[in-house]
């Protein structure tokens, strides 16, 4: 084995191989990462949170399209469904209307 064969290549190199050995450079990267983990997880940490923000404002551009949609279709079928009603003679009555003719109505639980 050779004394080249511990160094890494580096084409920039007159020689082609880099300054310090393999065992010694991964030595040097490990203490750096070590001195640096904190900002290197915080930066981390932000491109993650503005990736996820990103993706949250898209999800909700994309649910108001659906929302104004389904309101749009509903307003419809409610068209369609009164239009019906009225094509075969049944009376259009609010909510209010409808218990108040329940209640005038005589009930059929009670025997006369």
């Amino acid at each position: 084995m050779t004394a080249e064969a511990n160094f890494g290549v580096d084409r920039s190199k007159t020689g082609g191989r880099r300054s310090y050995c393999k065992a010694c450079d991964r030595r040097r990267g490990r203490a750096y990462y070590d001195a640096h983990k904190d900002g290197l997880y915080a930066r981390r940490d932000a491109v993650r949170k503005a990736v996820w923000q990103a993706e949250l404002e898209a999800l909700a551009v994309e649910h108001k399209k659906r929302v104004a949609a389904m309101k749009k279709l509903h307003a419809a079928q409610v068209r369609r469904q009164k239009e019906f009603l009225r094509s075969i003679g049944v009376p259009d009555l609010s909510p209010e209307e409808i218990t108040e003719r329940a209640r005038r109505r005589p009930s059929a639980s009670v025997s006369a």
